[in-house]
């Protein structure tokens, strides 16, 4: 068994559990968003650029593209965390995505630091 799970659901995206772990794939992301992949590609790419903080929520790996004369090629994707999903569909950029991800990532680590810190999303 090679320790990966994959769930489907109407409502969501595709998510993978892979080491405990639960993933979605930007490919994934994008057709259920109806958005183009490079586009999905660039939003990640930017939000890393822009807010650090956010990286260790995405991984980048590659997927087999099938070709029309029944070959396949690499693709270029990332897969995100629960917290990485959430950053890239909530469309946030710079110190405002910084920042909740900070506040995230304490929430996931600690759940009281998030009682007693608002976001200060102002």
């Amino acid at each position: 068994m090679c320790g990966r799970l994959v769930v489907m659901c109407a409502t969501a995206p595709l998510a993978t559990i892979k080491d405990g772990q639960v993933f979605a794939n930007s490919r994934d992301v994008a057709e259920y968003f109806g958005k183009e992949h490079r586009n999905v590609l660039r939003d990640i790419t930017n939000l890393v650029a822009e807010a650090p903080a956010c990286a260790l929520n995405f991984e980048q790996t590659s997927v087999q593209v099938p070709m029309p004369r029944g070959g396949v090629r690499l693709e270029r994707a990332f897969d995100m965390t629960r917290d990485g999903f959430t950053l890239l569909a909530m469309g946030l950029t710079g110190k405002v995505a910084a920042r909740l991800s900070d506040r995230v990532y304490s929430y996931g680590r600690n759940r009281s630091p998030l009682r007693a810190c608002p976001l200060g999303l102002t």
